[in-house]
Order: C-alpha cells, then sequence, then structure tokens
C-alpha cells in the first residue's frame, strides 16, 4: 500500500512544506517542486482562506498530509473528534500520503503543544501504533495509515 501512495506521488521526488505566505510562488509552477506537504491541524478548520488555497494548490499537485497532533503513543485512547476532523480533512484532499508523529502530547486530557518521545526501544513503539490502530479501526482515516513491518532482524 504505501509503494502505491508513493506512486501517487508521480514518480515526485522533491517536496516541500507549504506555507500560507508562500502560495503565489507555490502556484506559479515554475519552482521544480513535485509535491507539496500540510500539516493537518493547520487544516481543520472549515473554511476561508486557507482552504481556498490549499484547495488550488491539490488542483495543480500531489499532497502529503502531516499530522502533529494525533498523540498515537498516549496511554489513553485517541480523540475521536481529532480523529473524524482529521478524516474530513483525508476525504476533501485525498493526499498521496498521511504521515503522523509516533509520540504522545496528550495526558489525562491535558494536551502539551510538545511532541514527547516513547521509549527508546524500537518495538514497543512499532506495536503500539499497531495496537492502536486496530482500537481505531472504526475510524476511515486509520485505515489509510500504513501498518509498518519490522524488519526481520526486530522479528527474533
Amino acid at each position: 500500500m504505501w509503494i502505491e501512495n508513493v506512486q501517487r506521488l508521480g514518480g515526485a521526488n522533491v517536496g516541500v512544506g507549504f506555507k500560507p505566505e508562500h502560495a503565489e510562488d507555490a502556484l506559479a509552477g515554475s519552482h521544480g517542486v513535485n509535491f507539496f506537504e500540510v500539516h493537518a491541524e493547520n487544516y481543520m478548520g472549515e473554511g476561508g482562506r486557507p482552504h481556498r488555497l490549499l484547495t488550488e494548490l491539490r488542483s495543480r499537485y500531489p499532497l502529503s498530509l502531516h499530522g502533529v497532533a494525533l498523540s498515537i503513543g498516549a496511554s489513553g485512547p485517541l480523540d475521536r473528534e481529532h480523529l473524524a476532523r482529521l478524516k474530513r480533512l483525508i476525504d476533501r484532499y485525498e493526499p498521496a500520503l498521511f504521515s503522523e508523529h509516533l509520540a504522545w502530547s496528550t495526558h489525562d486530557g491535558v494536551y502539551f503543544n510538545d511532541l514527547l518521545p516513547l521509549r527508546r526501544r524500537r518495538l514497543p513503539a512499532l506495536r503500539t501504533i499497531s495496537t492502536r490502530r486496530k482500537r481505531n479501526s472504526a475510524c476511515a482515516c486509520c485505515s489509510r495509515i500504513h501498518r509498518p513491518t519490522l524488519p526481520s532482524t526486530a522479528r527474533r
């Protein structure tokens, strides 16, 4: 699935983060950029100038949507409202790729405006992704998140 999504970028090999203050240059098309990455949380509102710019950008280039606040690594449940907003965004713009930090930023209902690290061991981190994905399989946007496989050296 991941390879198919990369192919949706059209063999793109150069992508940059989209910033509204650079919209005119981004939309001009004379820059050699093949796709743009946007932070999901910046577009979770309903409309306005940000969505007009992103709609125009999406009509010309593939997008990679990157989340920074899902808090996959938190010990508590994922925020269902955040997942619903994320699903609407994915449905609206159909990004070629979606990525999210494997970190935590919530605890006991408190949001920390930071990406806090998980334990250093790799296997628990990868198991966290798989477990969280299974718990939230009812959310269609989660089904589009790539499920990592462990390298053969880590399966011992």
